[in-house]
């Protein structure tokens, strides 16, 4: 019978833990949710690139089964946005929603962006299996109290949650990390609070804020039993646990996470539990925790789960008792009595609602009282919008579909237009795919919904429009007609002068000659012809621009004048000529006197109708010579006259002779004859 006695306390034990999770729907996903600083001193210490990369790389190794939301906070903070499921898409967008919305400026807005996200994860925390709350700052709050003043330090957020839930909540993890700071003690969380401060990290450490450190709150089932008999232990949450060390306060030590104990001797006893995990290590006493008798009375104890109660939920409520009992009467506040040892109920209206347990055992009784906080459903962020398609300048109308007086609405438009109230309208001033967010705040937390209403052109009577591209047409250059009639045109018609006519909607053409040039625009639709024109400028095919020119006389004796006329290349509308004498003219052909002596580089530079211009290549020489003296003309003159007797005179007088000479015959006796020339010498 004793053995019996035992086992059915231990298995009545294990259930005491265990079946809250038997009878909860377990959800699948986790939930990180980024709180990221963006105050004007993240840009000033140069914080920007690593919190980037330390959030967007790990972000990027999450399974698809997470849900990642994203806040960032300054003198305001941004509107939160979700992806779910965490694919290769989702975190593509999230990297470049990161990159452009992490614009450090302004001053800290802390506590009271993470109460609005607390309030927002307490709305949906059904959802999730874990929330992991990552919040990533450089400094304290200075500007919360201002905009605010019910938040100005940790505490004010802590008392947004029940109590005790957010230590009872498995799963739940919320880590401030400081970087490159150390907050004063005063804007510190508290040492129970469930909001965990990292010490000071630098920016290399950043990573290890992902890794959450453990927890090593505990509870125990019972904390009064006989010798003997076993007592369960377990912690509240063993998320980030890897191994854990109990100490029972007998001299015995065990590493289980869950672990069975039986004491052998009556007392009080120290119970102590160290837990260690990849972020770290954790530990926590209790003082004379369990108590071992020797006879226990009846002592009526219960316990109940979820432990965050809302209106219309199933609320396991568990007897913990101890002494065996063997009755249990159950009180609930508006809702009767029950007799079932843990009996299931929900609980209609929201407010504190007194439950009562009584239980008995041979005669002896004993009964308790807890007071409960239950909380209203999360507000519901439904609406209608009508129409959901409309027409530029159409009136949009929004409304609410909960309008409770302790409800607030907010309404965001198109990313940019902000409404409140239950009711909006909002007059189509764009065009295309238009978000709406409706923002519920009430008492049971915030809640978002998103939609989109799509806008398109108003139909209109039949006009006749165009335009042309490129905008710049030029002679022999293809060009775009593009039409951009209104009222569905189903034909069109293209007439120019001196080129042709096009059926088509938006035809290619060319201008074969610079011009004005009348281009004509028919739609038809149905028996509807409407038409409208436009004058085109074509302007002169493009040419590339070439300065060159010519110069007559290229030599002379100063003053030399020189003739210059232009050569160049193209649809020229300025020239700009440099003598090479620090002259300059801006004439087509010039005419230029240089009057000093020297070799000149003249250069050309022109411009065409674009403003494209050429420079010529200065190879082009003037020499301008000095005069003669007028000594160096006589002297010369001299040596002429005298060269022209000395080579020319006398040669032609000496010749003359010769030839006289020749003509005369002497007679010399003796019947010898000769000619003058014969007798003279040479």
């Amino acid at each position: 019978m004793i053995v019996k006695a035992r086992f059915f306390c231990l298995l009545t034990l294990l259930s005491a833990l265990l079946v809250p999770s038997l009878f909860a729907v377990t959800p699948t996903k986790d939930l990180y949710y980024f709180v990221i600083d963006r105050s004007e001193s993240i840009d000033s210490k140069k914080l920007v690139e690593p919190f980037r990369k330390a959030v967007v790389e790990f972000v990027g190794k999450l399974d698809a089964e997470t849900q990642v939301d994203i806040v960032f906070f300054s003198t305001t903070s941004t509107r939160p946005r979700s992806w779910y499921p965490m694919d290769l898409r989702a975190k593509g967008e999230f990297g470049k929603y990161f990159d452009d919305n992490f614009r450090p400026g302004g001053n800290t807005l802390l506590f009271a962006t993470v109460a609005d996200v607390l309030s927002r994860v307490l709305a949906k925390e059904k959802e999730f299996r874990n929330i992991n709350i990552v919040i990533l700052s450089d400094g304290e709050d200075n500007l919360s109290s201002k905009a605010d003043p019910k938040f100005e330090k940790w505490g004010d957020v802590e008392r947004l949650l029940p109590e005790n839930w957010a230590k009872q909540r498995k799963g739940l993890s919320v880590i401030w990390a400081p970087i490159e700071f150390d907050p004063p003690q005063k804007d510190r969380p508290s040492k129970d609070s469930f909001i965990q401060m990292l010490p000071r990290l630098n920016r290399s450490e950043i990573e290890r804020v992902f890794t959450p450190p453990p927890r090593a709150s505990f509870t125990a089932n019972p904390t009064k039993v006989k010798v003997g008999e076993p007592v369960l232990f377990a912690l509240y949450d063993d998320t980030g646990v890897s191994s854990v060390k109990w100490a029972f306060g007998d001299g015995t030590e065990l590493s289980k996470k869950t672990a069975s104990h039986q004491y052998s001797a009556k007392g009080n006893y120290d119970v102590s539990v160290e837990a260690m995990g990849p972020g770290g290590k954790a530990k926590a006493d209790m003082k004379g925790y369990v108590q071992v008798v020797e006879d226990i009375p009846p002592e009526a104890r219960f316990s109940w789960h979820p432990a965050l109660i809302r209106v219309g939920d199933d609320v396991k409520f568990t007897d913990e008792s101890l002494g065996a009992p063997t009755k249990w009467e159950w009180g609930f506040e508006g809702l009767g009595a029950k007799k079932d040892r843990n009996p299931t109920v929900v609980f209609t209206k929201p407010g504190k609602v007194r439950v009562s347990l009584a239980v008995a055992q041979e005669g002896a009784s004993h009964s308790v009282q807890q007071e409960l906080d239950v909380l209203p459903m999360p507000p519901d962020p439904s609406f209608t919008a009508e129409p959901s398609e409309l027409e530029l300048g159409q009136v949009l109308h929004l409304k609410a579909t909960p309008t409770a007086d302790e409800l607030t609405h907010t309404w965001v438009i198109g990313g940019g237009i902000t409404k409140t109230g239950a009711e909006a309208n909002w007059t189509a001033d764009k065009l295309g795919r238009i978000e709406v967010q409706h923002t519920v705040k009430g008492p049971g937390g915030i809640v978002d919904k998103d939609f989109a209403v799509f806008v398109k052109e108003k139909p209109s009577a039949l006009v006749a429009r165009f335009k042309w591209s490129p905008e710049d047409v030029r002679a022999g250059a293809p060009i775009q007609l593009v039409d951009e009639s209104r009222g569905a045109p189903e034909k069109w018609l293209w007439e120019i002068d001196n080129v042709g006519t096009y059926p088509d909607q938006s035809p290619s053409i060319k201008f074969p000659h610079a011009g004005s040039y009348t281009v004509k625009l028919t739609i038809f639709k149905k028996d509807q012809t409407i038409d409208t024109q436009k004058t085109v400028e074509v302007r002169p095919a493009i040419v590339a621009v070439t300065a060159n020119f010519v110069a007559k006389p290229p030599r002379g004796v100063v003053p030399v004048t020189v003739q210059f006329e232009d050569k160049s290349v193209g649809h020229i509308s300025k020239w700009s000529w440099e003598f090479g004498d620090g002259s300059t003219s801006d004439l087509r052909n010039p005419v230029y006197t240089f009057k000093n002596v020297g070799s000149f580089r003249p250069r050309l530079t022109v411009i065409d109708i674009d403003g494209r211009s050429s420079k010529s290549s200065g190879d082009f020489v003037i020499s301008a010579v000095s005069p003669q003296p007028w000594w160096l003309k006589w002297v010369v003159g001299g040596a002429i006259v005298v060269l022209g007797w000395l080579f020319v005179v006398v040669p032609l007088m000496t010749a003359g002779a010769r030839r006289k000479a020749a003509s005369m015959t002497l007679d010399l006796g003796h019947g010898d004859a000769r000619t003058l020339s014969e007798c003279l010498p040479g």
